[in-house]
């Protein structure tokens, strides 16, 4: 080749980075941009395509023909003094050729590189313990792992393409193909909880995590890992419901009673009604907790039917049940579903060997319109003290919320802070009067029941049936009581230094609370010792229902007390429901006759009689109380009634009085 001027670079194809070469119909190499002169050099005026490009087949240069254009892969150019593969696109350029080359030495090298990466990552996708499944653009799933084949219960062919959307719930479609677009369009991360409707019928929880991968950030796709979660999706579902219901009845319990109050309430006005059972520790602690467990069962069944679909019937805690009216109801409907609950609570219900029967007390409260989940509370303590105002009625009865039983709690309220305050210090304020009980035949005064005075600093003498129940709520009756106890015995102490009275006793009242207190048996073996008495100086009363609310531990209890030589009497014996049986085994020395039989003899005759009766057989004295008049007395004594005491005799006075009615 002649030495000749060198080929002119093409100046305006510098800025094309692309090297191209422009050839004539011979293939001489015409010119060169510049991108291609620094690879290949500029080359010679008439020096050919084929000096500087090197053609595995000779017969591709043939193919350099005016008017076509196709690719070359197999040639091989000389650059920075070492042969490089490269790709030839080959194009006509009236009457010579243009040929734009690229190296592809670092494509074959990234391409083996890719292969090995993916063949790693296909490796790994296989080994991982989730579901792997990827889409190289949009939607369309390109691979999926085996683990992934598992969760959805098919092969991989079936989940390729669009095939994996076929097996979601319908009600999931959207929300997965709402999540992908964003991590498509937005190249976010995206994690969705979906179910899966598998070929074999079942369904499962799964949680999808699809993160964008993009192609030089033109085409864009995703890799998703797909874990099934169905186990943990029911574990939470169990431990939802034990948050929210009752275990022992299965009805919901007082965490959601708030929030489906104000549910309704967003509707329309309702009601609500607080539904407590009577008398159920009597139950519970005669016959066990689990028999006590059977009947709010068969009771939360009851409740149930005795309510509509719309009403909701919660579990509050312990015997207390609230019922939501699930939509406006005038108060003569809400009074007729309060009537059922009473009466098929009240129907017996049978608890192994024994038919027990108990009753309700429901308290009503309307729900306004609008109410929020702040005010249920509200609603909720209007209820409770409806129901109180039923138990205080005399229980298995409804009550409506009335305002002025709210005054009624703030009065009980002020009633338990002055007591406390009065009990803190054992004022003045807190005294005992004394009612001599007499042998009837001879008149003679043997004994004097203990009873509890308070004196108000404001309010003047407050009846003992209105602060001896608040005592029995608030559980300041067991202080009381003992405070009764020291002070009856250090005055029936005193009162046996008086000549002739040196058997005198004094009776004292004992609540079911005092018979469930550990330390009672204690309590008074000390409170004899101080005063120096025996145990016969004094005597304890309790009612039958205090007797039978634990018939074991009374027996238990009242036993250690007669080994301190202390007698038993039962207190207006007649007015309470037991067992005459059981009532026999109990070590009771006494009976007392209650003072509404004597007030109304006329009517009540026959029952006394059978009293006075039954107590001979039993080998019991008999006193009687509340006797006023001559007639009373005589007509007692004809009965065989041993002691009375009453108006007749003296009225209780303060222990001065008491020591010159003595002396």
């Amino acid at each position: 080749m002649t030495a000749q001027a060198a080929a002119p670079v093409i100046s305006n194809l510098d800025t094309v980075p692309v090297p191209i070469v422009i050839a004539d119909a011979t293939g001489a190499i015409l010119s060169v941009n510049e991108a291609a002169s620094r690879v290949i050099g500029v080359p010679l005026p008439g020096e050919k395509l084929e000096q500087r490009f090197l053609l595995d087949a000779v017969d591709q240069l043939r193919a350099f023909e005016p008017g076509s254009g196709h690719h070359v892969v197999g040639a091989t150019v000389v650059a920075d003094g070492r042969p490089r593969p490269v790709r030839l696109d080959v194009n006509a350029s009236g009457d010579g050729v243009i040929v734009a080359f690229r190296f592809i030495d670092e494509e074959i090298r990234r391409a083996g590189r890719l292969r090995s990466v993916e063949g790693t990552l296909r490796q790994l996708a296989a080994s991982v313990p989730v579901g792997i499944l990827s889409s190289e653009q949009g939607m369309r799933a390109d691979f999926v792992n085996e683990r992934c084949c598992n969760v959805f219960g098919t092969h991989a062919e079936e989940l390729l393409g669009f095939g994996w959307l076929d097996f979601l719930d319908r009600a999931d479609v959207e929300a997965a193909e709402i999540g992908l677009a964003q991590v498509i369009e937005e190249l976010r991360e995206v994690r969705l909880a979906l179910r899966l409707h598998r070929p074999d019928g079942s369904v499962r929880h799964v949680e999808l995590c699809a993160a964008p991968v993009a192609d030089n950030g033109r085409d864009v796709g995703f890799v998703a890992s797909i874990q099934d979660v169905t186990s943990a999706h029911e574990t939470n579902q169990l431990l939802e419901q034990q948050a929210h219901s009752d275990p022992l009845t299965g009805l919901p319990n007082r965490s959601v009673l708030a929030e489906v109050t104000a549910e309704v309430a967003a509707r329309c006005e309702s009601a609500l009604l607080f539904v407590d059972l009577d008398n159920f520790k009597f139950v519970n602690d005669s016959l066990g907790h689990g028999s006590g467990d059977v009947l709010l069962c068969v009771i939360a069944d009851r409740l149930r039917s005795c309510t509509r679909g719309e009403d909701t019937v919660v579990r509050f805690g312990g015997d207390e049940f609230v019922v939501v009216i699930g939509d406006e109801l005038g108060s003569d409907a809400v009074r007729a579903i309060a009537d059922r609950i009473l009466s098929e609570v009240a129907e017996p219900v049978q608890l192994g060997d024994i038919e027990t029967r108990i009753t309700a007390s429901v308290g009503i409260v309307s729900v306004p319109a609008a109410v929020t989940t702040e005010q249920v509370d509200e609603l909720l303590r209007d209820a409770d003290i409806a129901m109180y105002e039923s138990k205080r009625l005399g229980k298995n009865r409804m009550t409506f919320f009335d305002g002025r039983m709210r005054d009624g709690l703030q009065e009980r309220l002020e009633l338990d802070a002055a007591l406390r305050r009065a009990l803190s210090a054992e004022s003045d304020e807190i005294s005992v009067s004394y009612q001599p009980i007499v042998d009837l035949p001879t008149s003679r005064v043997v004994g004097v029941e203990a009873l509890l005075r308070w004196r108000h600093p404001e309010r003047g003498p407050i009846p003992p049936d209105q602060f001896i129940p608040v005592a029995e709520e608030t559980g300041l009756i067991g202080q009381l009581g003992r405070l009764v106890l020291r002070r009856a015995l250090a005055a029936v102490a005193s009162m046996r230094e008086i000549p002739g009275r040196e058997d005198l006793y004094v009776s004292v009242n004992m609540s079911a609370n005092d018979l469930s207190a550990a330390d009672l048996v204690e309590a008074v073996r000390q409170a004899l010792l101080t005063e120096s008495l025996p145990g016969s100086a004094l005597r304890l009363e309790l009612t039958e229902s205090a007797a039978m609310a634990d018939a074991d531990q009374a027996t238990r209890v009242l036993t250690e007390l007669k080994d301190l030589g202390v007698a038993i009497s039962i207190d207006d014996f007649g007015t309470g429901y037991s067992s005459l049986s059981y009532l026999q085994l109990l070590p009771v020395d006494m009976i007392k006759i209650d003072r509404s039989f004597v007030a109304d003899l006329a009517s009540s005759r026959v029952l006394v009689e059978a009293i006075a009766a039954l107590a001979r057989a039993w080998n019991m004295p008999v006193v009687a109380e509340g006797v006023e008049t001559i007639d009373q007395a005589d007509f007692l004594n004809t009965m065989g009634v041993e002691f009375a005491q009453g108006y007749l005799y003296s009225p209780a006075v303060p222990v001065d009085e008491l020591r010159k009615l003595l002396s």
